[in-house]
Order: C-alpha cells, then structure tokens, then sequence
C-alpha cells in the first residue's frame, strides 16, 4: 500500500533522492576508474535507444525524472514531486532546482517539454512512440520555470514509472541529435570521447548536484566484445564489469574469489509468440497443447542457471505487487496430444521457430532449439532459423507465425500489455485480438484503489493464460558480476548499470 501511495505522490518519505552518503555517514574516498565490457550499440541517442549498450551509455551522462530500483518504488531524480488530478489524467510533475547541465545550462521544465516533445513526436522516429502511446506533443505543456503538466489521452495511473522508460532521459532544449558531439547531460559523468564500436569514456561530472557523488574519477566502457565474451574478460581482469552477463559462465564467475554477483528478480521474460491470426496457431487448442509441451524447469536450471523463476504464460509477473497465483500450468504431453488431435494434428505438423541469433548473450537461440526438442515430443517438427537481431528485429519478429522475443522488465504489467497484447498494440506478435482483455487492460490503467487493481490483474492472468496468445517459460532475475574491488555496482531488474555510487573498496 505504501508502495503504491508513492506512485501516486502521496508518500513523501518514500519519494525522496536516496541520500549520497554511505550507510556509517561518511562518504566513500574518491577515485579510481572502473572499466566496463560492453558489446555492439544501435545507437546512443537517447530518443532512440533499443539495446542495453547505448542505454548504459547514455545513462552515465544523462538522468531520468524518476528513478526505478528493485524495489519497484519510483523514486525522485530530476522531479522532486508527481501529483495526479482528473483520476490519473492529468499529471503535475515539480522539476528539481538547482541542477545544471554539463554546459553550464541550468535544467527547466522547457527541457523536460522539449525532451517529452521529441519523444511523442508522430513525425519523429523515437523508439519511445509506442511505450508513450497515450501521450501527444500537445499534452505536454510547461506550467512554470519548474513546473510540467502532462495531460494523457487517457487515464494512466502509474504513469510515474513511464517516466522511468530508457528513452526519457532529459535533454537540453538544444539538443542537436548527437549526443557525442554535445557531451551534454546533467549525470554524474560527461562524456569525454566515444568512438562507434571501440569505446566510450567519462570523467566525473564536478557540477554534479547530489554531491559527494560521484566518488569514481572516471567511468570506460569497452565496446565490441562478442556475446560470450564479456564474462572471460571479467574472469582475466581486463574489465570490472559487464553490461550484459552471459548465464552461461555464471558458475565460473560465482566460483572465482575475485568477482561478487548481485541478483534481482525481474519481470523480464522471452515470450514464444503464436501468430493466433494464422493456422495452425490460430486454434486455441493447438496454442495450448504446444504450451503443455514445455517442461519449464530446463529453462531456468539448463539456460539461466538458476537465475529465474518460473512462468505460468501471462505477463503479470510475480515480482510485481498485484501478482496472485493461479496455479502453475506444467507439461502434461497426454493433454498436449489430445488437443493437438482434436485440433485435427493427430501426427503433429512442420512449423519454423524465428530468433535472434545474437541476442540476450545469445540464449534466445539456445531456447529456440530447447522450445523445439519439446514441441517435438507431441509430434511437432520445428526447425530454427536463427537470424542476426539487425534482421529480426526489423522484419520477422512481429509477422513470422513462431517467434521467440526478448522482453526487458518493466516496472508495472501495463507497459508490457499496453505495447504487446491489446489488440490495437504495436507490439503485437501474437495478433492477438480479444476484447474483454482490452477492457481489463484499460481498466488496470484506470483503477486506483489496489484492491481492485489486483482483482482485475488476476482476471488478466487468468485470461491471457487461458487464451496463450504467448508461452512464457520464466521470468529472469539479472545477475550483475563485478571485480570486488568495487563496491555499490548492484544488479538492476532493467539491467540499468548505475555507477554514481560506485567506489573503490577500501
């Protein structure tokens, strides 16, 4: 209840910046640098971030309104206050004073309008369109020098954690669109050199306005390693840390002294997505049966290592608060035989499951060959067809009939409903078109009381588990290695790799 009391602004306490100094009140000595090993990036423009190495790069230069942590409580950043009107309509956010961008620029609520602006922009090509879907330029209007209001299309009562999205970080109203050449932000470190595929350096941002932080002089993330090759690097010492950890070396790193791991349950999950619009995944006994096929424990113990917890095929996860068990659904091959049969499949059918090859420290493929060993069970031949993410990610993710997509957590069920699920989503792999969970979905949104918001969550689990538009295996806890030299570099559900408070041990 107290959780939910601060998504709605109403439990000050619980709002407040975490304070900068360590748990004995006294801050850490200063200096050092930490390297971190990273792979390829898309992009590093904020507006157009899609993949965890642009977002860790521009995460250390540049901060969002609110932060997110395990916990799931949104905490102040760049706001220092979010209070709803109109039932959730309507948001008032109080920008912090006293904050400057690394050139000198004091932060307004004209960046913030700016920023949100370029986000929601329909003729602006952001990656954040469709998380911010309820939201139009027009919505976004500067109420005062630290003052914004947003007003949505509709209403959106955890709309706090949207603020929190890996695009929203607050640009300057001069913003150009490239960011390396403006090395602007207001984090606790400025961008001093990036060089595309070879690596990115920071220095300590002295301006910085929740001092003493940062404790670390500086911050190198190392880019172009290959998906397995981020953990040897940290086994060898070469780097400190990961920005991506490859689960398949997570025993190695456990078992080497020189390395400690964090761990937090997410909701992150990889969805297997059935084209429900398309034979034979259009039968609803054919979705079910191939979800009874999965033996779910080989995913978490064979592919995460443990580092995971199990799915039962809905998108309301057990980390979040309004999650209630519904009974687990486990293979039963007889079952799955049966409806494959009744489908008129008495001898299974040929089918083609599509990934990314590359993708998630390559797991995604290796899951794809573990989905198709047990679809194979009950007469089902699927073949893999593993293509690099460039591809698959702007072709056949969302129109191949059987694919396996990655998803990153999110604070609240509705950012995964709203892009993924609803009928009219952008997202929407599966096709998948019903009604009635349309109306849970925008009733979630639109309900404060959480009593109720947990009644309806259920009736949603309970849906899209019956309908299995998607099979989700497991949920992910992310693990974060880091040489023990350093301390505070914690594990983050959105894989976010916050370095302000990180120091030297000792």
């Amino acid at each position: 209840f107290l959780k939910w009391a601060a998504v709605l602004g109403l439990a000050a306490p619980l709002l407040r910046v975490p304070s900068a100094r360590a748990a004995n009140s006294q801050a850490p000595a200063s200096g050092g640098t930490i390297k971190v090993a990273g792979g390829s990036t898309i992009s590093i423009e904020p507006p157009m971030l899609t993949d965890g190495v642009g977002v860790a790069i521009a995460q250390h230069s540049g901060e969002y309104l609110v932060d997110v942590g395990p916990d799931l409580l949104p905490r102040a950043r760049l706001a220092t206050a979010w209070t709803p009107s109109q039932g959730g309509k309507v948001w008032t956010i109080t920008v912090r004073r006293g904050v400057m961008f690394q050139s000198g620029k004091p932060l307004t609520a004209d960046d913030v309008v700016a920023t949100f602006k370029r986000l929601v922009d329909p003729k602006g090509s952001s990656s954040a369109k469709s998380s911010l879907g309820f939201l139009t330029p027009e919505g976004v209007e500067k109420v005062d020098a630290h003052t914004v209001r947003f007003t949505l299309q509709r209403t959106v009562v955890d709309f706090p954690y949207y603020l929190n999205i890996y695009q929203a970080i607050i640009l300057p109203t001069t913003y150009s669109g490239n960011s390396a050449k403006d090395k602007d932000g207001t984090g606790p470190y400025k961008l001093v050199e990036y060089v595309p595929g070879e690596r990115a350096r920071f220095t300590r941002n002295p301006n910085y306005w929740n001092k003493p932080l940062p404790y670390l002089d500086g911050v190198e993330i190392v880019l172009g390693f290959s998906t397995g090759g981020q953990a040897p690097a940290l086994l060898s010492g070469n780097v400190d840390t990961v920005i991506v950890t490859d689960y398949t070396h997570i025993q190695t790193l456990k078992g080497n002294a020189r390395i400690t791991i964090s761990a937090v349950p997410s909701s992150g999950h990889d969805g297997i997505f059935l084209r429900t619009d398309k034979p034979p995944f259009s039968d609803l006994r054919v979705r079910q049966a191939m979800a009874l096929a999965m033996d779910r424990v080989p995913f978490i113990d064979n592919l995460n290592n443990g580092l995971a917890v199990l799915g039962d095929d809905n998108v309301i996860a057990p980390v979040f608060p309004i999650y209630s068990s519904i009974g687990q659904r486990s293979q039963d091959l007889a079952r799955a035989k049966a409806l494959l049969a009744a489908a008129g499949h008495p001898n299974g059918f040929a089918t083609t499951i599509v990934t990314a090859s590359d993708a998630v420290a390559g797991l995604l493929a290796s899951e794809a060959v573990l989905v198709g060993q047990m679809l194979k069970q009950i007469g089902i031949d699927a073949k893999v067809m593993a293509e690099p993410s460039k591809i698959y990610y702007n072709t056949d993710w969302l129109t191949a009939p059987l694919t396996i997509s990655d998803w990153a957590h999110r604070p609240t069920p509705s950012q995964f409903i709203n892009v993924a699920y609803r009928g009219d989503a952008p997202w929407n792999a599966s096709h998948w078109k019903n009604p009635r969970f349309d109306t849970l979905a925008k009733q979630l949104d639109s309900t404060i009381d959480l009593s109720r918001r947990k009644a309806i969550a259920r009736q949603i689990e309970l849906l899209q588990t019956e309908q299995t538009p998607s099979i989700i295996p497991y949920f992910s806890k992310i693990a974060r290695p880091v040489s023990s030299r350093f301390r505070n570099v914690q594990a983050h559900p959105s894989n976010y790799l916050d370095l302000s408070r990180a120091y030297v041990a000792g």
